[in-house]
């Protein structure tokens, strides 16, 4: 007969007189008692009697965030219901936990740039309501449903309650105060991208003849992917600046690495299509490569003359950083002493595993015959160059203007909204 079996035929005295038994015997021989969890009759849990939070408490105010992270590991900022692992998904989750929203949806959220896959930012902001603590302030929505007798306390510290939820590579770095009505897309005055890259050879002097093509006012819809379904027909921007500079971060020394240098794609714009800066650096490159002349940026922004995108593969996602959001109308309130130290900290020690990461490819490459820089015909240079530039070598290169062209955005957008008169319901 079976233990349940025995233990289910004996009485409820018995039963309890056996385990205190036990419990002296696991005590005589100073082994620990395991806990027993409180069930009600049905089995589940029993309640401690808590409450569910009630949010009518308490005023609500409209607040803009600061936010950075590394977006390598992340499928892009953007919340999604068939991807859980999203730069939003993780920042709604801990909004919620903290009890700062109930929902985001109904919080009036707004971001300022969409990053994609893979894109990391350094000063992504976003605006929505939130909690509040306070019953008289900027940006403030409604107060608390019934008068507290309660002394008012302090603002709630968004940056570090938020930052004890968040996982160690999204980090809030600031809040501010805005006003009931701010948009976190549209009162961003610039965005401004950085694209890192390796000299590698690469002709910078005509990079930067074509970045000077980009500035202005101009039609990029030859520079973007197609974004009809969102309604995206007019793709006429403003490009502020562009610029290719050497990188010189305080701290990091990438001088006297020759070819393997770090540079940089500095682009600022008052707003950007969709992978707009990942296909425009990927033209750039191909300049750089001596592949395209500096021309054919102007080629490509003429839309009378190239009247349909030619197929190219856009630039690698991983160097692409949202490096700055431009406002006028925000008062950042900035971190506790104690809490930027906590920031630099847990970036510094990401660093270090990376600078630890990059000492061991170092010391791997030099053991299996590293490639020296000045060997530029190498058969194995030229394949690795290739292939960091994301672009084909120059033997088998089809200049752009040769190349089959994309479909019409317009057209596209025609018999999208063709099909959606004839699929309508009639009323």
């Amino acid at each position: 007969m079976g233990t349940r079996r025995i233990l289910e035929g004996v009485t409820r005295e018995h039963l309890i007189a056996r385990c205190v038994e036990l419990e002296r015997t696991l005590l005589r021989h100073n082994i620990p008692i395991p806990t027993i969890s409180h069930h009600n009759s049905n089995g589940s849990k029993k309640k401690t009697g808590s409450r569910p939070f009630d949010f009518n408490r308490y005023s609500k105010r409209k607040i803009a965030l600061k936010i950075a992270y590394l977006g390598e590991k992340y499928h892009g900022l953007a919340i999604q219901e068939s991807v859980p692992d999203t730069v939003e998904a993780h920042l709604f989750a801990a909004l919620q936990k903290a009890k700062l929203i109930e929902d985001w949806k109904v919080s009036d959220y707004s971001r300022c740039g969409r990053t994609d896959k893979g894109v990391s930012a350094f000063a992504q902001v976003v605006s929505l309501v939130v909690r509040s603590n306070l019953t008289s302030c900027r940006g403030l929505i409604s107060g608390p449903s019934e008068p507290s007798s309660k002394k008012p306390k302090g603002e709630i510290d968004y940056t570090k309650i938020l930052n004890r939820l968040l996982p160690d590579d999204i980090r809030v770095m600031d809040w501010g105060e805005v006003d009931e009505d701010f948009s976190a897309r549209f009162n961003c005055k610039a965005r401004h991208y950085k694209y890192f890259f390796h000299r590698d050879g690469l002709n910078i002097d005509a990079m930067q003849e074509a970045c000077r093509y980009l500035c202005g006012e101009h039609d990029f819809r030859n520079f973007c992917k197609a974004n009809v379904s969102a309604g995206i027909i007019n793709h006429v921007r403003t490009i502020l600046s562009a610029e290719i500079r050497s990188l010189k971060v305080s701290g990091v020394c990438t001088s006297g690495l020759g070819h393997h240098e770090l540079w940089e794609f500095n682009v600022i714009g008052q707003a950007f299509l969709w992978h707009q800066v990942r296909c425009m650096m990927a033209v750039l490159l191909m300049v750089g490569q001596g592949l395209e002349e500096p021309a054919i940026v102007k080629y490509l922004l003429d839309t009378k003359e190239c009247t349909h995108k030619p197929q190219y593969q856009m630039a690698d996602d991983l160097p692409l950083v949202l490096y700055d959001c431009i406002f006028d109308s925000v008062d950042w309130q900035g971190s506790s002493a104690h809490e930027a130290a906590r920031l630099d900290q847990m970036w510094l020690q990401q660093w270090q595993r990376n600078h630890i990461r990059n000492a061991l490819l170092t010391t791997l490459l030099d053991v299996h015959g590293y490639i020296k820089t000045n060997d530029r015909n190498h058969e194995r240079w030229r394949i690795f160059q290739a292939e960091c530039h994301g672009a084909i070598q120059t033997t088998s290169h089809k200049p752009l203007i040769e190349r089959p062209t994309e479909g019409s955005v317009y057209v596209d957008a025609f018999f999208r909204f063709a099909h959606y008169i004839d699929n309508r319901k009639v009323i």
